[in-house]
């Protein structure tokens, strides 16, 4: 796979884990075919659990979380700095972290400054 497909799959990935409302066992799979190049039949929860959503971020990276702010905020995280990173909204915060870490591993992929 070239950087620039593993980027764009790695995009894909994260509007699909976005797009989520909760845990998704195929999602995670999906993920691990990419992240770990090849996969296992049983992923980490990525889509579920906050602990394996941080072994997604990319090494170095800052990560910051929020929730709650007012009401009707949703869970976000953003991996890099700030202002700069990639930001992400999901309806949990394990979501939020496995969508911006995949967004930040797409933007080191493609040779992006985070």
């Amino acid at each position: 796979m070239t950087a620039q497909s593993e980027g764009a799959v790695l995009l894909e990935l994260a509007a699909r884990v976005e797009a989520l409302t909760g845990a998704d066992f195929e999602t995670d799979r999906a993920i691990d075919v990419v992240v770990r190049k090849g996969g296992y039949w049983s992923p980490p929860a990525y889509t579920a659990s906050l602990d394996a959503a941080l072994t997604l971020v990319p090494e170095d990276e800052p990560v910051t979380l929020g929730m709650r702010q007012t009401s009707t905020t949703l869970p976000w995280a953003r991996i890099g700095k700030p202002w700069h990173g990639a930001d992400t909204t999901a309806a949990t915060p394990a979501l939020a972290l496995t969508a911006a870490s995949l967004r930040a591993r797409a933007a080191q992929v493609r040779g992006e400054e985070g």
